[in-house]
């Protein structure tokens, strides 16, 4: 099957030489998602590759982003920085409670006076043109 996948250019995420591949994986994944403390598929593969390379320096497979593998993928991506991990300390990126790919924003005026201006503008049209078809129905009665 290996040979299969690999003879029509399939790429076998987690084997061994493949630390490049899956480590910038998991920097795209990051760059397009919410840091969590779930188990991310991308994370459990460079965990894989990771291990089959480097025997004496195994990290534990449970796709979890934490120091250890954030140090190990530093170590693949050498001077391109990469994300900060999930569970604190130094540079730790605070886990987000919102489903993935989804930004969640807080929407303020501030001091920024435009959607006043506008919301009055269109109460005081609301109010012209009730007050001038109220006038123009008045016209209509008296010439019938």
């Amino acid at each position: 099957m290996q040979r299969f996948q690999t003879g029509r250019g399939y790429v076998l995420l987690g084997a061994a030489g493949d630390t490049a591949t899956t480590g910038a994986a998991v920097v795209a994944y990051f760059q397009s998602n919410a840091c969590t403390q779930s188990s991310i598929p991308a994370v459990v593969d460079f965990q894989n590759a990771w291990n089959a390379e480097n025997p004496d320096d195994q990290l534990v497979v449970d796709g979890k982003y934490g120091p250890l593998t954030q140090g190990a993928l530093q170590n693949v991506m050498g001077a391109t920085p990469v994300p900060a991990n999930c569970f604190g300390g130094q540079g730790a990126i605070a886990p987000q409670n919102t489903p993935q790919n989804q930004t969640v924003e807080k929407q303020t005026t501030g001091s920024n006076p435009l959607p006043w201006l506008i919301g009055g503008a269109i109460v005081v049209t609301a109010f012209a043109a009730w007050t001038y078809s109220g006038k123009t129905h008045k016209k209509r009665r008296r010439h019938v």
